[in-house]
């Protein structure tokens, strides 16, 4: 049970990533859009202080804060992301309640910084009750 729960979770976050992929994709297709309708050229030396300039770096910060919004959120409003919906898994403090946005913000950073060199896993296969070191660290668990 405890090798099946990890992977759905890994495929829950897959599904998540895909979903992210698809609204990050979209706004790209808008932002051109925007700029074609603009009229706004494509960055190069001489457009450096241009608009296209601007939005070609204010991008990748929209799409980081797009990631905060919908991890936090989708787990604070629905106790789950749409990749947890999708296989019927569901995020929880320990005591049952549903995650505050603080908490779920927090565990999104610590999901992050655990991830990393996979020290987070390797709590996981120490762990009697399936939480990852994010989980444990802030109190959470899913179901």
């Amino acid at each position: 049970m405890k090798l099946v729960n990890c992977v759905k979770r890994f495929i829950a976050l897959l599904i998540d990533f895909i979903s992210l992929y698809v609204m990050g994709f979209s706004l790209l297709i808008i932002i051109f859009i925007i700029a074609k309708m603009s009229n706004i050229q494509p960055l190069n030396e001489s457009h450096s202080h241009t608009a296209w300039g601007f939005i070609q770096y204010l991008f990748p910060i929209t799409i980081f804060i797009l990631i905060i919004l919908y991890f936090v959120a989708m787990e604070t409003k629905y106790d789950a992301t749409l990749g947890k919906m999708a296989l019927k898994l569901r995020l929880r403090t320990e005591s049952g309640e549903k995650i505050s946005a603080s908490r779920a913000f927090i565990r999104l950073i610590l999901l992050v910084i655990t991830s990393f060199a996979g020290i987070g896993f390797i709590f996981y296969l120490f762990n009697k009750k399936n939480q990852f070191l994010h989980d444990w660290l802030t109190k959470t668990y899913v179901e």
